[in-house]
């Protein structure tokens, strides 16, 4: 992931966050999981707070990646504000994902 400011140390060793890509979407396509996004900023203090108590939480950090794919992003990385809350913001699946979501 890329090197930024963030809200709090967040481990990734497991390989629990995943990066805002084409990718991502298209292996939570595949994989039949909605993807989850924490929006990280290093002046927010709920932010912190949810970084030292619940994703670094390992039973919270099983429980997600079993049912979805973790994502973090921060003002650097993944959607501006104004593209997230766009109509189809992010990126699209492929249409072999798409397909794979509909089997």
């Amino acid at each position: 992931m890329a090197s930024t400011a963030l809200a709090a140390p967040l481990d990734n060793k497991d390989g629990f966050w995943s990066e805002w890509s084409e990718a991502t979407f298209e292996r939570a396509a595949h994989e039949q999981k909605f993807v989850i996004v924490s929006l990280q900023s290093w002046w927010c203090p709920a932010q912190v707070s949810m970084n030292r108590e619940t994703w670094a939480d390992p039973e919270v950090r099983a429980e997600l990646k079993d049912h979805f794919i973790p994502v973090m992003s921060t003002k650097t990385a993944g959607p501006t504000s104004r593209s997230a809350t766009s109509a189809g913001a992010g990126p699209r699946p492929s249409s072999s994902a798409r397909r794979a979501a509909r089997s």
